[in-house]
């Protein structure tokens, strides 16, 4: 409320009380329509989105369990994932061959109901296709060794209505790692493909056109079974192809990379539960990928569409004994089961393959782009589109800082350099911080890398609340020098608000240049910079818009009526509230989502995998830029925090010290010992390096330890014995893999708890196997305790 004695200022009335005060105290700001509604505004946006986030990282309840009929049975799935994983099966291992098998008997039950069904489906399982492995034939690409290689792969074609108009391939691998039970990688893939061709065989009409299944072998000695398929006769025919691997063990499966916008807009557009993410997209297609799946086969050397999906979570079981199906939840095959089946009715028709141009000849417009908006319809559009859009954003952001700092006058032009400057300084300092921590954690106490994943998070955290309040502190000092009144009071609540949105959207306008850069670049990664920038031009527009036509009008009314002051300005006082409320919310909500979304991503990513001793560097690096993914929604909320919160430079600096402090001590002490280490990265069984040191036989150095499950050799004769009583013994299964190898069975299976056997489908038996036939078994937690040998 302004009292008739009020000055008026540039058109806007300054209470003189205020006008006297040197600094802007907490109670400088009317409560009601300027403190509550904003602040109040900023916690809604915050908790609509993390509602909305955790609600979609939450896998689909599995509604239909139905093991007949032409839909998805989850529980058909999960009866060939139990049987697959009953223990690891490494090419070239009896248990991959008891695998097959099981495919072989399962495929060939279906091969006869097909043909009851008026449908034709034909098997390959004894394909006599050869390839010979080396350096050149396998063009840069990880393999295990040079020789010959024998196709084992099992090839299902299901004839489609236009045998002419090319194939669909549907690819998933059935070997596993040799400590691994190949539950995510790749035994999911392997189960919901099988349980997708039962959907489509079960059905009296056929597919559009052909559908090609291949079970695969092969692949985690280097991309084999998908090479010696290349070599096939029925690779002619195939036109596009769908690939599920995976490099975590739990979770949504995302599509991390594709070749084609069309393939990757189908999926976004038809699938039931899509999930798909701009940054997995560039980083696959580009070199900095960490590794392989047979898309890298069919896309770039055989050069077909195609699209790969993985699951991702809990990356630290990946390629380990607690690969298995004790941590495979059903949801999991419900969500790929009908994503999957919902996109090859689209794919395999003559109009969708015909139409995708070769990878050869792709350009911009080819290029896929696409992000989840939890809680709204997954964004999906050619590269191309994405660039025009950054352009535009980046253009009208430029614009729209520009004329309104001018349009403000000199002294609002500097107030808004001194905040933006605030918010590069606030970046330049995480960066540079965050660098050198990462360097010397890595050096002082490496083990940070290998702790629980919210311990370290938190510790990052509280490194961004140090950098965050220490270097606005501290420019925010300087700005009061440089700028005569910077730090006093303001009465236009308003106009203080139209300068903090404009500060941040200088910031952002900066980093939308670069989003835009890399783009032109063909890189998406930074696409939230967009939205951001796109948002609060929006929100400071709409403020100045209000501020100038709709608050201003009733201001000037009450320069020509003073004696009406108190009964006109009440309306303006409630616009304001209504205005401070509204304002965060469209400019903060839309970009938080996506904020948080990516965030929780790499956060669900974070658990480090360790197959061999690494530096520690590359898991720091992640917690750094999930750290700096929460800095962003604390420059969103710049505006509201410049409005209500008073600064004071020594309790700014308290707290930027006590955070430092508190990030320091908790790098170096609890709880990043190796007692609390992540269980995950100690349960990998190297069979090159762990089970011979030196020509000296480490197994029988370790026999009779109780609970003993690894050893990890960081280097040379150097190894390291973890304890892990009442876990499951991954060292248990040995004795199917080294028969001859000379190393005693002894205590091998001593503290061995395996999955009961379950029974296989025989060639004459069409009914999947029963879920109950392989119980999952959940693990307890145990104590972890680690203590060094030397040999």
């Amino acid at each position: 409320m302004v009292s008739p004695e009020s000055t008026v200022e540039n058109g806007h009335p300054l209470d003189a009380p205020h006008r006297t005060s040197n600094k802007r105290q907490l109670g400088s700001t009317p409560f009601l329509t300027v403190f509550l509604p904003s602040v109040l505004s900023l916690a809604l946006v915050f908790l609509i989105s993390g509602v909305l986030v955790t609600k979609s990282s939450i896998l689909p309840q599995v509604a239909d369990n139905a093991p007949t009929g032409t839909a998805f049975s989850t529980s058909n799935a999960w009866s060939y994932l139990s049987n697959i994983t009953q223990h690891p099966h490494p090419m070239n291992s009896r248990n991959n061959i008891d695998v097959r098998n099981f495919i072989i008997a399962t495929l060939q039950g279906f091969q006869r109901t097909a043909a009851g069904n008026g449908l034709t489906l034909d098997l390959d399982t004894q394909d006599n296709v050869n390839f010979t492995a080396t350096r050149d034939t396998m063009k840069g690409i990880h393999f295990y060794f040079e020789g010959l290689m024998e196709s084992t792969n099992v090839l299902a074609r299901l004839q489609g209505k236009n045998p002419n108009a090319g194939a669909l391939l549907l690819s998933a691998h059935f070997d596993s790692v040799d400590a691994s039970f190949g539950a995510s990688d790749d035994g999911i893939g392997c189960a919901v493909f099988m349980e997708i061709l039962r959907t489509l065989v079960s059905s009296k009409e056929p597919p559009e056109a052909s559908v090609i299944f291949n079970f695969n072998n092969g692949e985690e000695n280097g991309l084999l079974g998908a090479i010696t398929f290349t070599q096939h006769p029925w690779w002619k025919d195939v036109k596009a192809f769908l690939n599920v691997d995976a490099v975590g063990t739990s979770g949504r499966a995302m599509a991390t990379r594709a070749t084609h916008h069309q393939i990757l807009n189908a999926y976004i557009k038809n699938a039931p539960y899509p999930h798909a993410n701009a940054i997995s997209l560039d980083l696959w297609r580009s070199s900095l990928r960490l590794g392989e799946t047979d898309h890298s086969i069919y896309a770039p050397f055989g050069r077909v569409a195609g699209i790969d999906f993985a699951v991702y979570e809990h990356h630290g079981f990946y390629h380990t004994s607690d690969d298995s199906i004790d941590h495979v939840e059903p949801e999991m095959l419900h969500q790929q089961g009908h994503n999957l089946l919902a996109l090859l009715k689209v794919a395999a028709t003559p109009s969708f393959l015909q139409s995708l141009t070769p990878n050869d000849a792709l350009t911009r417009a080819d290029l896929p782009f696409a992000h989840d908006i939890p809680g709204f319809p997954s964004v999906s559009m050619s590269l191309r589109s994405y660039v025009a859009m950054a352009g535009t954003v980046f253009f009208l952001s430029v614009i729209g800082c520009i004329g309104l700092c001018v349009a403000g006058g000199a002294k609002r032009s500097k107030r808004v350099g001194v905040m933006c400057g605030e918010l590069v300084v606030i970046s330049i300092f995480y960066f540079l911080l965050a660098a050198i921590a990462v360097v010397i954690i890595a050096k002082v106490n490496p083990a940070v890398a290998v702790g629980k994943v919210w311990h370290v998070y938190s510790a990052f955290m509280l490194l961004v609340l140090a950098v965050v309040i220490g270097s606005a502190g501290l420019w925010r000092w300087a700005g009061m020098r440089w700028v005569k009144g910077f730090g006093k009071a303001r009465v236009d609540e308003l106009q203080t608000l139209i300068e903090g949105h404009l500060a941040v959207l200088g910031w952002q306008t900066v980093m939308c240049g670069f989003a835009f850069g890399i783009a032109l670049k063909d890189w998406g990664a930074l696409y939230f910079f967009v939205w951001m920038a796109l948002f609060r031009l929006i929100g400071v527009v709409l403020t100045a818009v209000y501020a100038r036509f709709g608050r201003g009008r009733l201001l000037r009314k009450e320069q020509q009526y003073p004696a009406d002051a108190d009964a006109r300005l009440s309306a303006p006082s409630i616009l304001d509230a209504i205005v401070l409320f509204i304002i965060p919310i469209v400019t903060n909500l839309a970009p938080l989502l996506v904020i948080l979304d990516i965030t929780s991503i790499l956060f669900r990513t974070a658990m480090p995998h360790s197959q061999h001793p690494t530096s520690p560097i590359p898991i720091l690096l992640v917690y750094f830029i999930v750290a700096f993914f929460a800095f962003l929604p604390i420059i969103g909320a710049f505006p509201t925090l410049n409005l209500n919160i008073p600064f004071r430079r020594w309790v700014v600096l308290a707290l930027s010290l006590a955070s430092l402090a508190l990030f320091i001590v908790s790098c170096t002490i609890f709880p990043y010992n190796h007692d609390t280490s992540n269980p995950a990265t100690i349960t990998t069984l190297h069979l090159d390096d762990s089970i011979y040191v030196g020509g000296q036989n480490v197994k029988k150095a370790t026999e009779g330890i109780k609970g003993y499950n690894h050893v990890e050799c960081m280097s040379g004769k150097e190894c390291k014995i973890f304890e892990n009583a009442g876990v499951h013994n991954v060292t248990a299964w040995i004795p199917t893999l080294e028969a001859g190898s000379g190393i005693s069975n002894t205590s091998a299976t001593a503290n061995a708890t395996l999955p009961a056997p379950a029974t296989s489908t025989g060639a004459n038996d069409t009914t999947p196997p029963s879920p109950s036939a392989a119980p999952v078994q959940k693990r307890s937690s145990s104590h972890i305790s680690a203590r060094d040998i030397t040999l």
